[in-house]
């Protein structure tokens, strides 16, 4: 009996933890993703109060990589920075649900989800990625593969 109870005991024990696990890899996710999000929203914006916006855009980029991976390390190169920019021009309302609560997210069923908003199972290695698939209609359906995944 002592030995069923223990064996219980820890098999919930490892429920609780796994799962603790996982939700905390979902909001370090999550947060990356919306930090990504956010920063490209800056640079756009800052881009396009410049007067000569290729020229400009180009020098802002180097400038900001130079300043922030002295700081903060690879995560701000010239290349991230530019993908950073590309996920804001391609998921401009991603943070439309940004103020729901993260039990809300998680919620979140197929039907009530639309491509473009933030899903808590997508992590910036996945739009990374999805940002390389061109046409709308293929990105959506891989958005979607992806988290039913």
């Amino acid at each position: 009996m002592s030995d069923l109870i223990n064996t219980e005991l820890i098999q919930r024990i490892r429920e609780i933890w796994e799962s603790s696990r996982q939700q905390a890899i979902r909001s370090v996710n999550s947060a990356h993703v919306c930090a990504n999000w956010l920063i490209s929203k800056q640079i756009i914006q800052a881009e396009q109060g410049g007067e000569q916006r290729a020229e400009y855009g180009k020098a802002l980029i180097v400038s900001i990589s130079k300043t922030l991976t002295e700081e903060y390390g690879s995560g701000f190169s010239v290349s991230a920075l530019k993908y950073m920019r590309l996920f804001f021009q391609t998921y401009p309302l991603l943070l439309t649900k940004s103020h729901a609560l993260r039990d809300q997210l998680d919620k979140l069923n197929q039907s009530e989800w639309k491509t473009g908003l933030l899903h808590p199972h997508l992590s910036w290695t996945h739009y990374r990625t999805l940002l390389k698939v061109e046409r709308q209609t293929a990105r959506d359906f891989y958005e979607i593969e992806t988290i039913r995944s």
